[in-house]
């Protein structure tokens, strides 16, 4: 019975013994919640981010498309969780925030911030001219522009008329410009709805970036110039009678205007003829009520009696500059009187 007694007592001195043991075990929870690691898949290879206090700065390559989402393996403290989970599809912009919560329970944010490894793509102020139905070639590492990727899937180009509607123009890439190689060059082509003759933005889509110009410095261009036949006297019209010159190419045409000469045979102006109509080969003006009356020679270079008529035209032929309009004339050969009257 003696014996009993003992082993019993030795039987519970063990078991608070390893009670205690178990005790001393436990483990204080883990208090750690930080991102270690963000990586991503791109186009190209991987991408992996800077962690820097409650930022994920994610520098994302130029040469590759930023796409709406991505998601991101992320390596966090042991014993946390995070949440979006590593693996979960999250949008790929700026303010996009994980939740990393430790072990005993305390959290800590992460924001992404997303950088693009590309310059803004730089357009210098100056005239583009394109005639149309003709390929433009331009230079993209000279005065021209610059930071464009030369990879068609990637840069885009449209132009912008006054009213906001977009024509987009089909871009390649060269290596030879004007037989020089080894100059980068993007061919802006031509569409094959066309464009109409006139003035625009030039937009610009590459990579990440995307830039319009302010003002409409990209012109499209007429590729003929109208040609008027001669215009021989004698005529005599009255104020409010319409008169007529043909030719081939008329084109955007506007009012003539009907200048003399003074004694230092500078140009001067006695009026303006007032555009009716035209068509390619045909333009009608009318002789505005004010037309000074009297009989002038055409051809003639006389100050005061000797006149040229000028035929406005398109503004859009080589040469236009977009900082400034310098008329274009269309001139009828000619000689004779040309009489005005009542």
């Amino acid at each position: 019975m003696l014996l009993n007694r003992t082993t019993v007592a030795l039987l519970l001195t063990t078991a608070t013994l390893s009670f205690s043991c178990k005790k001393e075990k436990e483990y204080t929870p883990y208090p750690y919640h930080a991102i270690t690691a963000f990586n991503v898949t791109a186009e190209e290879g991987p991408v992996s981010a800077a962690v820097t206090e409650d930022s994920v700065v994610l520098y994302w390559p130029s040469w590759d498309n930023v796409p709406a989402s991505i998601k991101p393996e992320i390596t966090i403290s042991e014993n946390a969780s995070i949440s979006p989970a590593s693996g979960e599809s999250v949008e790929l912009k700026d303010g996009i925030a994980w939740t990393v919560k430790a072990q005993d329970g305390t959290t800590k944010k992460y924001y992404l911030k997303l950088v693009i490894n590309q310059p803004d793509i730089w357009i210098n102020e100056t005239t583009f001219g394109q005639p149309q139905g003709v390929e433009k070639p331009l230079e993209i590492l000279s005065h021209s522009m610059r930071y464009i990727i030369p990879d068609p899937a990637k840069t885009k180009v449209w132009l912008i008329d006054p009213a906001g509607k977009e024509y987009a123009m089909p871009v390649s890439f060269s290596e030879t410009y004007n037989g020089y190689p080894g100059r980068p060059v993007m061919v802006i082509g031509w569409p094959a709805d066309g464009v109409p003759i006139g003035a625009y933005k030039l937009k610009i889509q590459s990579g990440a970036r995307t830039k319009t110009t302010e003002k409409a410095q990209y012109g499209i261009l007429n590729t003929v110039y109208p040609k008027a036949d001669a215009y021989n006297g004698p005529v005599t019209v009255k104020r409010g009678d319409e008169i007529t010159f043909t030719g081939k190419d008329f084109v955007d045409m506007k009012d003539a205007s009907v200048i003399t000469y003074n004694e230092n045979w500078a140009e001067v102006e006695i009026g303006k003829l007032t555009y009716v109509s035209h068509t390619a080969t045909a333009a009608v003006y009318r002789v505005p009520s004010n037309f000074p009356v009297g009989t002038y020679n055409l051809g003639d270079w006389q100050p005061g009696v000797g006149i040229t008529i000028g035929l406005r035209t398109s503004d859009f032929f080589s040469g236009w500059n977009y900082t400034k309009s310098n008329p274009i004339y269309v001139y009828p050969q000619g000689s004779g009187t040309f009489t005005v009257t009542e």
